[in-house]
């Protein structure tokens, strides 16, 4: 009851306790993979690197450089994938 009485007073409203025991339902680096690699299956995969590789370059990507040609960037995308 104190600890109640105290947050009344003075307007302090304590924050919700994280519990660690739940699961996180973020995008892992596998279910990234999976995803493109099941994409590429149907559509090809030059197809599927070229608009990764032009959606990267779009929204500014940085720590992958990828070259020009097309063959040479779909290499580095899914060996970067797989890394």
């Amino acid at each position: 009851m104190q600890s109640l009485t105290y947050q009344q007073s003075n307007g302090f409203n304590p924050a919700a306790l994280i519990n660690r025991a739940q699961p996180k339902l973020g995008v892992s680096c596998c279910s990234l993979r999976d995803a493109v690699r099941a994409w590429s299956a149907v559509a090809g995969q030059d197809v599927v690197s070229a608009l990764i590789v032009e959606e990267w370059r779009r929204d500014g990507g940085e720590g992958i450089d990828f070259p020009a040609d097309h063959s040479r960037a779909r290499q580095k995308l899914f060996r970067f994938l797989d890394s």
